[in-house]
């Protein structure tokens, strides 16, 4: 049942507060982050914030009991029953509803929760379990992307830093694209190893085929991230610094572009190579104002891709080391802690 949430963006904002902290959070901080941002002082003191989230937490509620009225699941007498009501709040901590579903962030955290618990307990190291595998492919087939990225794009004015604070919804927009792209690594390790099975050379044609058949998919999801990983400057693991080492994302989306084309090129698909190189390169120079230059061991790799014409020479260059020692999500992640708390 569609429900209209009318013109004022701050509305959306919102609900979407309340869908990425499911555990509820404390009025003065959803006051703060959601109705204070960007305001300046005469008009962010709790009593103008307050009143700004009374109204339109009742403006949404008549919302909903119109979209009711008119699927004829209420009548003009009734009120909004109580089991409908799309906020609840209990000791100063405010929620969504137990009855609101987000259906598709609670996948996404659910598959890598699975991700997460097989990584800590070390079962990664040598190879993909197909548990994994499943949970990778679900968490990618439910992100329908960025976190509020039309409202970001809508409206850019909201969401800018303000007082050398970033807008709340940077975390959730980083946060998110963290556990896709991890997802599409997943995936593709999974694919590389099972064609590393097969032996090299593979003993039979049909060995042969369901090798580049494996590789070929591998090399679509690494694709696939090197793309994804840099596409706005709002993900605050993408960054250019002059004279510093580029952010998380720019080093991974390198290294997936890496061995995309290297396995592109095992399976003799220079095409592919240049279709992908030329995509990558205007994005970076666009996404960085012209400021990102690939990496020695990028350009190096990118013509042995492209001199490539036996199909299993190349897929050996690429090391067990390089393998199975991939970057540490871990210490990355501690990194990235230890910047912001810094």
């Amino acid at each position: 049942m569609p429900v209209s949430l009318g013109t004022y963006p701050k509305r959306q904002e919102l609900l979407a507060y309340l869908a990425w902290n499911r555990q509820g959070v404390p009025r003065d901080q959803l006051l703060e982050e959601v109705f204070g941002h960007g305001q300046p002082d005469e008009e962010a003191h709790a009593q103008k914030l307050g009143e700004r989230f009374d109204s339109h937490r009742k403006i949404l509620r008549r919302r909903v009991r119109e979209a009711l009225i008119l699927q004829g699941l209420l009548t003009e007498r009734e009120a909004l029953p109580a089991a409908l009501d799309p906020f609840a709040s209990e000791g100063g901590i405010w929620r969504l509803a137990s009855g609101c579903q987000v259906i598709d962030l609670e996948v996404i955290q659910g598959s890598y929760a699975v991700l997460m618990k097989m990584r800590k307990e070390g079962l990664l190291v040598q190879e993909v379990p197909r548990e994994v595998v499943r949970a990778c492919e679900e968490l990618v087939a439910a992100y329908r992307g960025d976190f509020l990225a039309s409202y970001i794009q809508r409206y850019p004015e909201l969401v800018q830093p303000w007082e050398g604070r970033s807008s709340w919804i940077r975390k959730p927009f980083t946060q998110g694209r963290d556990w896709y792209l991890e997802a599409l690594w997943w995936l593709g390790e999974a694919a590389w190893r099972e064609g590393l099975t097969f032996g090299s050379p593979p003993p039979s044609e049909l060995a042969l085929r369901q090798q580049r058949q494996a590789f070929a998919r591998a090399a679509q999801r690494y694709a696939d991230y090197a793309l994804g990983a840099c596409t706005t400057r709002f993900d605050s693991k993408v960054s250019f610094g002059p004279g510093s080492e580029p952010g998380e994302r720019v080093l991974m989306s390198e290294r997936a572009l890496r061995r995309a084309v290297l396995l592109w090129g095992s399976l003799g698909q220079t095409g592919q190579v240049d279709q992908l190189w030329r995509a990558y390169w205007s994005q970076m120079r666009k996404v960085s104002d012209r400021r990102w230059e690939p990496r020695r061991e990028t350009l190096a790799d990118l013509e042995t891709a492209r001199a490539q014409t036996n199909a299993y020479r190349l897929a050996l260059q690429l090391s067990q080391q390089e393998a199975f020692n991939l970057f540490s999500w871990s210490s990355l992640a501690e990194k990235s802690q230890g910047s912001e708390q810094s």
